[in-house]
Order: structure tokens, then C-alpha cells, then sequence
């Protein structure tokens, strides 16, 4: 099992930098929301979920 490379396994992503996790997206002042990464397609794990999924299969596990 692996973390997503676009949200670190968080769910969520920076709305202005879709390739960055939304709590440390990195950029100074940038202001964006978060947005519900492909990982997290109807925003049902909330912030604060470390989501991981196989490569080998489509499942999606929620650890916490």
C-alpha cells in the first residue's frame, strides 16, 4: 500500500495547486481551498484521513 503522490495520503489537495497537498501546499500566502483529490472523488474521507490504496487492485483503504 502506498500514500497518493498528489495528496500524501491526506484526501485533499490545494485548489490552486492541484499537485500539492492542501495543508502543506508549500506556496507562501496562497490562499486556496481545499479540493477532494482523485483519491477522495466525493470528499467523503474528511481532513485529517490518511487514505493509502494498492497499486495491485482499485481498493482504497481508510486507515484513520
Amino acid at each position: 500500500m502506498t500514500e497518493c503522490n498528489k495528496c500524501n495520503g491526506s484526501g485533499w489537495v490545494c485548489e490552486n495547486h492541484l499537485n500539492k497537498e492542501w495543508e502543506n501546499c508549500g506556496v507562501i500566502d496562497c490562499g486556496g481551498a481545499g479540493k477532494n483529490c482523485l483519491c477522495n472523488p466525493s470528499g467523503a474521507f474528511p481532513p485529517g484521513t490518511v487514505v493509502k490504496a494498492s497499486v495491485y487492485s482499485n481498493e482504497i483503504t481508510k486507515i484513520h
